[in-house]
């Protein structure tokens, strides 16, 4: 990048590598909000989706899903040391089971899905910061952040098909969102123990050069376009 060219959030489409790996990034973002918060419509409203399919008190239901992501917090913070990658696939791949589970068990394996989307959500945060270069960090965080309230607001549409579908649709349809992130995660690279990058080049080392996960990666003229571009700043500085 050039002195007096300022970063922008363009640079995380720059190459087709980079482009891949922001949309896989982007889906998950869009798929655990609409979980997370199609979840808080369900255990919170009394006409949310499937609330036919719950029982006990709902009062004490609801105070229980809230009080629970408090140790969800905590609960991530030892989850982190597993890897940020097989953490989001954890918690992503067992909110979708636990989800699909509660349309038959109902209420407890709800509230453990609930545990597992806010526990996706905490470690997403921390995630998407370490794929990105820090010239885009912020900006990338971002964009990813605004790209999920797509999925949030489209919780409220799912939420009605109760009405007019079986009450375990948006159940459903909440489990498949939830699984279907987890199984992308497996195509993003793991970022634990890796230095942050703080260049796009840095970045794109660091990425496709990762030996122990399988991630998307392309090594053709993008990213030789990418070397040219940005990899050539440290000679020039040493």
């Amino acid at each position: 990048m050039k002195n007096n060219e300022r970063p922008h959030f363009l640079l995380l489409f720059i190459s087709s590598d980079r482009r891949i790996r922001s949309v896989l990034v982007f889906i998950v973002w869009m798929s655990t909000a609409l979980v997370y918060y199609g979840l808080v419509i369900a255990l919170s409203d009394q006409s949310s989706p499937g609330r036919s399919i719950f029982v006990g008190n709902f009062f004490l239901n609801n105070a229980i899903a809230g009080a629970i992501e408090l140790p969800t917090l905590m609960g991530c913070v030892c989850l982190l040391r597993f890897g940020r990658k097989r953490s989001q696939m954890i918690t992503l791949i067992g909110g979708g089971t636990l989800i699909g589970i509660a349309i038959i068990l109902a209420l407890v394996f709800m509230l453990a899905g609930k545990v597992c989307i806010q526990g996706a959500f905490n470690v997403l945060y921390i995630f998407t910061s370490e794929l990105y270069p820090t010239i885009i960090r912020n900006s990338a965080v971002g964009v990813c952040s605004m790209v999920s309230r797509m999925g949030s607001a489209a919780s409220g549409y799912i939420a009605i098909l109760s009405d007019v579908t079986l009450p375990i649709v948006p159940m459903l349809i909440f489990s498949v969102f939830s699984l279907v992130a987890g199984s992308l995660v497996m195509f993003l690279p793991e970022t634990q123990g890796v230095p942050l990058p703080d260049t796009i080049w840095d970045a794109v080392t660091m990425l496709n050069t990762e030996n122990k996960c399988h991630c998307v990666s392309f090594d053709g003229d993008d990213n030789k376009k990418e070397k040219k571009i940005y990899g050539e700043q440290e000679e020039e500085g040493d």
